[in-house]
């Protein structure tokens, strides 16, 4: 999972018009949430059916094909690499160094970190809160994550288009932030009381926040990485970003298994978020690199 983001942005850098630098980033980030979606669908069903073993050849069978597939264009896009090249620590450690070194992007890895742990701690926990707290069936709670999944598709597409046009990616970012806060909020004060299209509509904002952030992030990456040094850049980035994946919903599931209700626990995240909201949404705006900058990399 680790190498896909890093080569993918590499890839994009060379080859997305500047101005749509935004909106490509996002289109591409839609594959992760349409992904899952489409795996509920058709893997649950395949395991009844034939069992989990056959599910699991059945991908592997999939991913063999997709590699197959992409070698002419591979051949093309990978023009730039260096087989004769050793690896070594030193080429371990080159994007944690290059991000830690500048500043605008140790800003953004930090953000990444908040970010990500509110992401994976919606869709991690969202479910298990709603059936056990609001006493919801899990096809209803499950059609609600859906819910909130379908906010992070159409937010990816969305939030790049309007970085790209109208407010500046890292001020986007900011207010993104302070959605996942009015989300989280609302998460926080989910009662049976509340109507199941307002539960709706709040799942869909905080989704939609939450989820859909990904997109103008890497975007923002990319248009500040040193020229040539995209897939760098965005490999030392996600170094923080998968440290809030792996370690924010760990945390989460402690402060819930010690006391702390599902919404006392939602509305902690309310802390990252609008710290990073506030940061980005009130500070000045990046200057636009320049055309021939963007579309390098």
């Amino acid at each position: 999972y680790g190498p896909v983001t890093p080569a993918s942005s590499h890839v994009l850098a060379k080859t997305t018009p500047p101005h749509l630098t935004g909106l490509i980033f996002s289109l591409k980030q839609t594959g992760v949430p349409l992904g899952g979606a489409l795996a509920g669908i058709v893997v649950p069903p395949l395991v009844l059916a034939a069992g989990w073993r056959m599910a699991l050849a059945v991908i592997a069978v999939v991913c063999l094909v997709l590699a197959f597939l992409a070698q002419p264009t591979r051949r093309r896009l990978d023009d730039e690499r260096d087989p004769g090249r050793r690896l070594g620590l030193g080429a371990l450690f080159a994007p944690l160094k290059l991000v830690v070194g500048k500043p605008q992007l140790r800003g953004l890895a930090f953000a990444s970190l908040c970010y990500a742990t509110v992401q994976m701690c919606l869709m991690g926990f969202l479910v298990n809160y709603l059936v056990r707290d609001l006493a919801m069936s899990l096809v209803e709670a499950g059609a609600t994550l859906a819910v909130a999944q379908t906010g992070g598709v159409i937010g990816r597409v969305v939030w790049g288009f309007i970085a790209d046009r109208w407010i500046a990616p890292r001020r986007m970012l900011g207010l993104l932030g302070l959605m996942m806060a009015i989300g989280a909020s609302l998460a926080s004060a989910f009662t049976t009381a509340w109507p199941i299209p307002l539960l709706y509509a709040a799942c869909l904002l905080f989704g939609a926040a939450a989820i859909g952030w990904n997109g103008v992030h890497l975007a923002q990456i990319a248009r500040l990485a040193p020229g040539g040094k995209v897939g760098l850049a965005t490999g030392g980035t996600l170094f923080f970003s998968y440290f809030g994946v792996f370690a924010g919903p760990p945390l989460f599931g402690a402060l819930v298994g010690a006391g702390l209700s599902y919404g006392g626990a939602y509305l902690l995240l309310v802390v990252p978020a609008l710290t990073i909201g506030l940061r980005f949404s009130l500070s000045q705006p990046h200057a636009a690199p320049s055309p021939s900058r963007a579309a390098t990399g």
